[in-house]
């Protein structure tokens, strides 16, 4: 198995580290992400008009009402398969699109 996976488009480019093991999606909860894996909502669009959301699913972790929000919620799972995935880190992040990623969509 790789320890990597790159994305690049004219948006720019990034990488995911894979930092976990495979396991089952349904089994898959936001208790399994250590704190450096987490990332903002900015950078989330910003990976997903890189990579197009191919083989990648991003998701949010749920907040209570009581909890203080912190701004990074989201993480990337890789899809090995439709039931497979695999935690990854963004390593690194190049995004040169001239727009940000809401004005690129429009």
């Amino acid at each position: 198995m790789e320890n990597t996976t790159q994305y690049n488009n004219h948006y720019g480019s990034l990488t995911l580290d894979i930092v976990g093991e495979e396991q089952l999606a349904r089994n898959f909860t936001s208790a399994d992400v250590p704190d450096d894996c987490f990332i903002d909502l900015n950078t989330a669009e910003e990976v997903a008009l890189i990579t197009e959301n191919r083989g990648i699913q991003i998701a949010f972790r749920w907040i209570t009402e009581k909890e203080v929000p912190d701004p990074k919620q989201g993480y990337i799972l890789l899809h090995r398969s439709p039931s497979v995935v695999v935690l990854t880190r963004l390593s690194s992040l190049d995004y040169t699109h001239s727009t940000g990623p809401r004005d690129a969509l429009f």
